[in-house]
């Protein structure tokens, strides 16, 4: 402002030297701090935060401070997705609460320095940023401008904000004294600890405890315990009643925030958005690659796909003709665009023409604290043709590398960012020791995509977390059609991470996706004979027009629930499917004969909850009404249950429909009837159905040869007999419900099936 005691250099200058003074004296309070208990750490901390506070102030950076500057700055302050439209439906439940339900009471308490700041920062509509109570410190001001640098000081440490919180308790006491006080507290630094234990519910936001705060829970004997799907706030309160020490919960997104307040009644259900996905790449005019690709992917997978575009390019099936090139500047304004609005619960980079690109988007990542972001290095195009100017290379390994959650080059690219000569790597044993060399830059994972390697006949994929070695295989398909192969494998695994899946597990979803894409591509013959072909994004998808193109690979891992296993263990349904699909599960089915109707279309909307964001499909078992009621992915019928063609009429052509088989006549029918997927069985003798029928391994074999649809393997199979039952039948699955869910650790459980599974396809 106008009339500061500095200018900008001088005082960017100092605040560079207050900052360090601070982080230095709060390494110093923290090796001495009191960890006898949280109050005896909380009123250290309010003295050290209080002599912060005066020596901030004393400084005299404030003075000529103008609250539109504050008010400006303020609204472009990124909220973590899903604050604002809780907070909206609190204040909202707050404003007109329900008859005979719950009122609300939401405050926001913070150590800011300014209202304004903080108000625009939470981006609410005018009735609500006028509605919400909001307690922090204030700035003195004079017509706008803060002239003598000063503070009103009001919540300046952990001490004033349980303090707070324990007279709006009293206040809300006061003005209805017969009234029941539950307390919730959200917090997620050290400064919020009193207040969350103090509370009847304290929540601590962030997948993970930040190094401060986890060192004095540690010291403190304060219990941080993760919040399981389906535990409601009352849920919460119980348990922390019954625990003798200090316990807070722990969530790791504004979701699951939500759903403990939707499983209360205190905000209505909100319908799950889909997980996000930022591709910063380049245009293909062709469609084929690229940020098209991308997209394409992003669809496909049920993720909501955004861009930055990099480039503009004209090719086609025959190469490319022209790029035209797009400020750097300009492609950091659409990443800000999208992840100051939407968010991003991952990165996907593609084509960056420019070492002034790379080190803009490397800029941005910092700068919005982007997580799983997925590096394409792309620096040819299929057809050959160069996508990446001089400098590019080390700008990569400089900026982008060091942020990157997995790097996927290819072997010409793994060669170029090596600097070692084109056809040096010829094996995996080559690939892999490239991997190491390029993990030294800084990735956690490195893939090294073996699409060109000639001495093999299937695409050996290298993938190495710093530790071991991961070969990953699939069958080489014959088509000349491969264009946007390395633009949709870092698409899908970026779907795969947003969803919340790991490296490894997205890694090997996403090949078996390509291989699905480029399989049911094989035959096309879009364009004029040229070289590289593009790839149709159909696999997971269904089109009125056509046929269901129903990727294989999804089928290949299929997780049939059991209540009663979940039961014994001590499980919910969510915790369940969650962990399989953590495990390696590529697809779901509710199985379910005892609940009534209304609690298994809950049921399969808790499941629809869980692997929609994942891309992961959910499969009702025999209830046409219930999969159409919970929008599942489709349905699967018995033989003895509705006829298929009744079943397709009623779910359209949009919805998956499949069909229990014992021979090849009953699967010939299926497949003509609509069905896009049979399960064949039972292979051996199983527990888990009373009413079926063993047909045995030859009998599935040879409906894998009558029909032309996907075949899963069902009945008795588990992770001892799988790789027998696939080899013997042909079969494109297999269906396990006890060899997942009857144990005590599903995701376990469900990692060593894949592991078995991964060997064979």
């Amino acid at each position: 402002g106008g009339g500061s005691a500095y200018t900008p250099e001088e005082g960017e200058a100092k605040l560079g030297r207050i900052v360090e003074k601070y982080f230095a004296e709060q390494r110093e309070f923290m090796s001495s701090a009191p960890m006898t208990s949280v109050q005896d750490f909380c009123e250290a901390q309010r003295v050290f935060d209080r002599r912060m506070n005066h020596d901030f102030v004393a400084t005299g950076l404030l003075k000529g401070l103008e609250e539109r500057t504050l008010r400006s700055h303020g609204r472009h302050v990124p909220l973590r997705v899903g604050a604002r439209s809780l907070l909206s439906d609190l204040l909202a439940r707050s404003a007109g609460p329900k008859p005979g339900a719950a009122a609300v009471e939401a405050h926001v308490v913070s150590l800011c320095w300014s209202r304004a700041f903080l108000t625009e920062s939470l981006h609410l509509p005018p009735h609500l940023r006028e509605a919400l109570p909001v307690h922090c410190n204030e700035l003195e001001w004079r017509d706008g401008v803060c002239e003598g640098g000063e503070i009103v000081r009001s919540v300046q440490d952990p001490v004033d904000k349980a303090e707070l919180m324990a007279s709006l308790v009293r206040r809300a006491k006061e003005r209805d004294p017969g009234r029941l006080c539950k307390t919730v507290f959200v917090g997620d630094s050290v400064g919020d600890l009193l207040a969350m234990v103090r509370s009847d519910v304290g929540i601590l936001m962030g997948s993970s405890p930040g190094k401060v705060i986890g060192a004095v829970c540690r010291g403190c004997g304060v219990k941080v315990v993760d919040v399981e799907p389906g535990q409601s706030l009352s849920c919460l309160s119980g348990l922390r009643e019954a625990e003798l020490g200090g316990l807070v919960f722990r969530v790791g997104s504004w979701a699951e925030l939500r759903a403990i307040f939707e499983e209360e009644g205190l905000v209505e259900r909100h319908p799950r958005n889909p997980a996000t996905v930022l591709c910063i790449s380049g245009s293909d005019s062709g469609g084929g690659a690229g940020n098209q690709a991308d997209l394409k992917t992003c669809s496909s997978y049920g993720v909501f796909g955004m861009s930055a575009i990099t480039a503009l390019t004209a090719q086609n099936t025959r190469g490319v003709s022209s790029i035209s090139g797009v400020d750097a500047g300009f492609v950091g304004e659409q990443i800000d665009a999208v992840v100051g609005d939407i968010g991003a619960d991952a990165v996907k980079t593609g084509m960056l023409a420019t070492e002034e690109i790379v080190e803009v988007v490397a800029s941005k990542v910092r700068a919005h604290a982007l997580r799983n972001v997925v590096v394409d290095p792309v620096l040819v195009a299929t057809s050959g043709d160069a996508l990446a100017r001089g400098g590019v290379v080390s700008a990569y390994l400089r900026e982008l590398f060091p942020l990157a959650t997995v790097v996927t080059p290819n072997i010409p690219e793994a060669e170029a960012l090596l600097g070692l000569k084109a056809g040096s790597i010829q094996t995996t044993e080559d690939a892999a020791r490239a991997a190491r060399e390029l993990h030294k830059f800084g990735p956690r994972w490195v893939l090294v995509k073996g699409g060109h390697l000639t001495s093999t006949s299937v695409c050996a994929d290298v993938l190495f977390d710093g530790d071991d070695i991961h070969v990953l295989e699939t069958d080489l398909v014959e088509t000349s059609n491969t264009h946007g192969t390395g633009c949709t494998l870092g698409s899908a695994i970026a779907c795969g991470l947003a969803g919340g899946m790991g490296v490894l597990e997205s890694v090997r979803a996403a090949k078996g996706y390509v291989t699905g894409v480029i399989t049911s591509s094989r035959d096309m013959g879009l364009g004029r004979g040229g070289a590289q072909g593009p790839m149709h994004h159909q696999p997971l998808v269904r089109t009125a027009a056509g046929p269901h193109l129903l990727s294989p690979s999804a089928l290949r891992f299929y997780a049939v629930t059991d209540s009663g296993m979940n039961e014994r263990n001590g499980r919910g349904l969510a915790e369940a499917v969650l962990a399989a699909v953590r495990g390696g599960a590529t697809i779901v089915q509710l199985r379910e004969k005892r609940a009534s109707t209304a609690d298994l279309i809950e049921q399969a909307r808790v499941v629809v909850g869980v692997c929609r964001p994942l891309g992961i499909p959910v499969i009702v078992n025999d209830r046409v009404d219930v999969a159409i009621a919970a929008d599942a992915d489709g349905v699967h019928v018995g033989d003895d249950d509705m006829p298929l063609e009744d079943a397709r009429r009623i779910i359209g052509p949009l919805k998956i429909l499949g069909a229990s088989v014992k021979n090849r006549d009953q699967a010939l029918q299926a497949q003509r009837e609509g069905a896009d997927y049979v399960g064949a069985g039972a292979c051996y003798t199983t527990s888990t159905k009373s009413d079926s029928v063993l047909v045995g391994l030859e009998a599935v074999r040879e409906i894998k040869e009558a029909v032309s649809i996907p075949v899963v393997a069902i009945g008795g199979i588990n992770e001892k007999n799988a790789a027998e039952v696939l080899a013997l039948t042909g079969a494109d699955g297999v269906a396990v419900v006890s060899a997942v869910f009857g144990g005590p650790d599903v995701e376990e459980s469900s990692r060593r099936m894949r592991e078995v599974l991964s060997k064979v396809y």
